[in-house]
Order: C-alpha cells, then sequence, then structure tokens
C-alpha cells in the first residue's frame, strides 16, 4: 500500500520518543500503580492522537503507556475500561488484545504488558504480507466480539453525532485548527447534498437494526502481529452500534488499498486523456480484483462466528456494510488531509470511490467481496 502510507496517517509509526519530563503525569501515574518509572534508555513513541511511550521500567517489565488526551478523553479512558471488563467477563477465543496492567483515572493513563516482537498490519500491509489466513482471523475475532452477549453500559453507548458531523456541522475551533486540506475536504462533503441524504439515511437504517458490541474504529493500524497471534488494540471508541460499522472499516481499508494502488502511477503528462482513462480502469479492475479475496475471506471468518443472523440479516449487513465502506474512504481522506495545504488530485479520486460505494450500495457488495449469504 504505497500511495496509502504516504498519503495516510500511519498511527503506531515510530517516532522520537516525547520527553517524560514533559508530561510527569505519566511518571506519577506509574508510581500510583506500583510499576516504577520508565526509563529514557530505549524509549520509543508512536504517532497517534495520544501520547505514548514503549519501554522498560527500572523494574525491569517492558511496557506500552498511553495518555489520552483532548476533547473526549475521559470517555474515551471509560470506553477502554468496559472493554477490558468484557474481555475479563468474556474469555475470548479468537479475539486478542495487549493485557492492560494498570489504569490511572487522574490522568487518563493506560498502560498494558508490550507484546514481543508484534509487527504492525500496516507494515505487512505494504509489504503485501496481509493474506487471506489472516482476513479470515481478523474476521473471526470480530464476529467474536459483535456476538458477545453482554449488556451494554452507560459508558458503551454509541457515538450517534461522530459520523452525522462529517456532513452537517464544524464547530469554530476546529475550523481554526484544521488544514487547507481538511477544509478541501469538509466542503466536498457538505456541498454534496446526494451524499449528506445518504449517510442521514444510513444512520436512519443503523438504528433501526440489533446493535451489538463494535470497536468502532477498526483500521490496519489497529492489529498487531505476533507468531500466529493477531491482536487489536486502542479500544477508545467502544460502544454499541451497528456491526456493519466494523464490518464496512475493514471492507474500506481494503477498498482504500485498492483505490490507493490504481492512482499510485501517474501518467506521462504527454498521454491522451482517454488513454489515461483506460490505463486507471484497468488499473482500478485489477487492484479490485486482488483485494477482493481478501475482504471475502474476513466476511467468511465473521459468518462462522456469527450463526445469531439469518440470510436476509446477513444480506442487509453485507448492503450496509459496503455504504460505511464507502465512508470509511472519506474518514480516511480526512485523515490524510490534517497535515496539507491543499487537496491532492488523488485524495478526491479516492473520495470519488468511497461516494459510489456510499450512495449505492446494493451494486458495489459483491464487487468488493462482500457478496454470498
Amino acid at each position: 500500500m504505497r500511495l496509502a502510507a504516504a498519503h495516510g496517517i500511519r498511527s503506531g509509526r515510530i517516532v522520537d520518543p516525547l520527553p517524560l519530563d514533559s508530561a510527569p503525569e505519566v511518571q506519577l501515574a506509574l508510581s500510583r500503580l506500583s510499576l516504577g518509572q520508565l526509563a529514557q534508555d530505549g524509549l520509543r513513541s508512536f504517532v497517534g492522537r495520544n501520547e505514548t511511550w514503549a519501554g522498560r521500567t527500572a523494574a525491569g517489565r517492558d511496557i506500552f503507556v498511553k495518555r489520552l488526551h483532548g476533547p473526549g478523553s475521559q470517555d474515551r479512558y471509560r470506553r477502554c475500561l468496559a472493554y477490558e471488563r468484557l474481555a475479563d467477563a468474556i474469555r475470548f477465543r479468537t479475539l486478542r488484545s495487549p493485557r492492560l496492567v494498570g489504569a490511572d483515572e487522574r490522568s487518563a493513563v493506560l498502560v498494558y504488558e508490550l507484546v514481543p516482537g508484534a509487527t504492525p498490519a500496516t507494515d505487512l500491509a505494504e509489504r503485501d504480507g496481509l493474506g487471506e489466513g489472516w482476513s479470515r482471523q481478523v474476521g473471526r475475532a470480530v464476529g467474536e466480539l459483535h456476538s458477545s452477549q453482554v449488556p451494554a453500559s452507560d459508558h458503551i453507548e454509541p457515538d450517534r453525532a461522530k459520523r452525522l458531523r462529517l456532513v452537517h456541522d464544524l464547530e469554530v475551533a476546529e475550523y481554526a485548527e484544521s488544514s487547507g486540506a481538511t477544509l478541501d475536504v469538509w466542503a466536498m462533503l457538505q456541498h454534496d447534498e446526494p451524499v449528506a441524504a445518504r449517510v442521514d439515511r444510513l444512520a436512519d437504517e443503523s438504528t433501526s437494526v440489533s446493535w451489538v458490541l463494535v470497536h468502532g474504529d477498526l483500521r490496519f493500524d489497529q492489529f498487531l502481529l505476533a507468531d500466529t497471534d493477531i491482536y487489536i488494540v486502542d479500544w477508545e471508541e467502544f460502544q454499541a452500534a451497528d456491526p456493519a460499522v466494523d464490518v464496512g472499516a475493514m471492507a474500506g481499508e481494503w477498498l482504500l488499498r485498492a483505490a490507493s494502488e490504481t492512482f499510485a502511477e501517474v501518467a506521462d503528462p504527454g498521454t491522451p486523456p482517454g488513454q489515461v482513462h483506460e490505463e486507471i480502469v484497468t488499473r482500478g479492475e485489477r487492484e479490485l480484483a486482488s483485494v477482493r479475496p481478501l475482504v471475502a475471506a474476513f466476511w467468511s471468518g465473521y459468518r462462522e462466528e456469527r450463526t445469531d443472523l439469518d440470510p436476509g440479516s446477513v444480506q442487509a449487513l453485507a448492503v450496509r456494510a459496503t455504504a460505511y465502506a464507502g465512508l470509511h474512504l472519506f474518514d480516511r481522506s480526512l485523515a490524510s488531509s490534517m497535515f496539507r495545504a491543499k487537496l491532492g488530485a488523488v485524495q478526491r479520486a479516492i473520495a470519488g470511490i468511497g461516494r459510489a460505494a456510499l450512495l449505492s450500495p446494493e451494486q458495489h457488495v459483491a464487487a468488493i467481496g462482500l457478496g454470498g449469504v
């Protein structure tokens, strides 16, 4: 996924470690949790919306520390703990996540056991290292989560406003902090009346179905691979919602890969427009064909776990998930625009593919790999 990596925000990419003296509450939290201080030597940090550190404590324990901050940080903190309570109660067979070893509400700090030898799925996706076996296993893990028979607590109620805001409003503070490219995405969405109407209709459809417990923010960078185990991380959006949210996000990740590779090669400036169009269509068909079996493997693994669904429910879920896959491409366009002055032609083209899936999901279900009951 060369282009997606270049044009997206890769959460999980290692950067120079954040100085711990700029976040003294982290060391204080570790002391309150009796876990010991993090040593500066060998410390690593990662790109993402939160402050993170991976390293070894003075007591020799390898840990991953996350300090949640920004709007809604306490709510996201509670959602993470709600997932941990679920995991403790269920003891999942397929679904795995790093073990939580400490949580400090005062500072919104979460401490996890570091998974030895873990590789982010994004790294493998860029090297075509995620095959059908991986996709099927992820599908089973997500299906197992969605099959959980645990009542939703008040901390995992659905965040209905999050997706509706894609087409409805932008707060003054957000506007002031947005890049030019981000404002281009907002304008593209908010001036597109069919998209706005479709998002509203999709929200209504999702409200009318049986909700399950979902991760709520699935992307390739939310997966770690260690030997044959797959770990799902970052449960800050854990909530009760339409299962199509998670299914569509995973299909959307593969759709993003296909779309990115389609536009990765820029034609020679002197190439006639008609030939450029033909080349793009040919590449698009080829790239979509390459990811369709991976989406199908995910969908197959998912349905192996969701034995509670009848054929009609499966088909309806596939259609809604295809619409959410299209919406996922808009989400990723927003993420990739954060540090750009202007939205490029490639990002607009990818958003256009997302628009087609969002507006006419029935016509694209089979094409992206969610066909079959």
